[in-house]
């Protein structure tokens, strides 16, 4: 549990970067409504892992690597060989890429795992994320207000799309590892992307306060039964003041809202 001292910071971080217009106030959730279902039954998001991700680029970087000879003796066991025999194959390793490549997989594996990021958009309304997000419009899109929860959106970050991978080189990786989780190529810019990314922290459900929550829209083909579920599901797990919308088809590739009543 934070300290009330820690918490106050974290508010006025994130009230600071919605001033400068770095962060948004609101955030949306596309989903499945198998997804929602769990989600306001655990008041709990889903924090995964970059190796999960659907985009293999995502959360990697090109590394040149100068790794300390140290790191090279203890992954490849070299202790019993002596100076001179050390050099050697040190130097020989040094030359063979697939050799570095084996103790930055290995390295970085470790620290992937300690991980675990929730991807957000900074959009509710995009055609293609209702289609690719929230299983073919059937699903839901939820909105959330940052500042109702600055605990749990503490480490919000937009992501930077760019036409060139993140490169560095190991020795300075402390530098730079954090941009990697945040930069993606130019080809997913639609996505509008925004991320909440914790460190030291395993993958998998993370709570969110129930009060940051303040929107569910339902995609054009949700059904009625899954529409009466949800809001069956705001009732039981006590939320409150979640206003509900429906999206529908409009003219131009546009998509029309209706707010609905509990």
């Amino acid at each position: 549990m934070e300290t009330p001292v820690i918490l106050e910071k974290r508010r006025q971080a994130i009230v600071h970067d919605i001033a400068k217009e770095v962060i948004p106030r609101y955030v949306y959730k596309y989903m499945s409504c198998h997804s929602i279902f769990r989600v306001l039954e655990n008041d709990s998001i889903k924090f995964s892992n970059s190796a999960d991700f659907n985009d293999p680029f995502d959360g990697k970087a090109y590394i040149e690597y100068d790794f300390p000879d140290d790191w090279i003796i203890d992954y490849f066991g070299l202790h019993n060989l002596s100076d001179s025999q050390k050099e050697i194959v040190i130097n020989k390793k040094r030359l063979d890429s697939d050799e570095m490549q084996k103790i930055s997989h290995s390295l970085y594996s470790r620290f992937d795992r300690s991980i675990a990021i929730s991807c957000f958009s900074k959009t509710g309304d995009s055609v293609p994320m209702w289609a690719h997000y929230s299983d073919n419009n059937r699903g839901v899109c939820l909105k959330f207000d940052i500042t109702k929860d600055v605990n749990f959106f503490y480490g919000i970050c937009p992501v930077d799309y760019q036409e060139k991978s993140v490169s560095y080189r190991f020795s300075v990786a402390e530098d730079h590892i954090r941009k990697q989780y945040i930069t993606k190529g130019k080809c997913w810019e639609y996505e509008q992307e925004i991320r909440v990314i914790k460190s030291a922290t395993q993958a998998g459900l993370i709570k969110f306060n129930k009060a940051s929550l303040i929107e569910i829209a339902f995609g054009c083909c949700c059904t009625k039964e899954n529409k009466l579920k949800v809001r069956q599901y705001l009732k039981q797990y006590k939320y409150e003041d979640v206003k509900l919308k429906s999206v529908a088809i409009a003219k131009d590739y546009q998509l029309n809202w209706t707010e609905l009543k509990y």
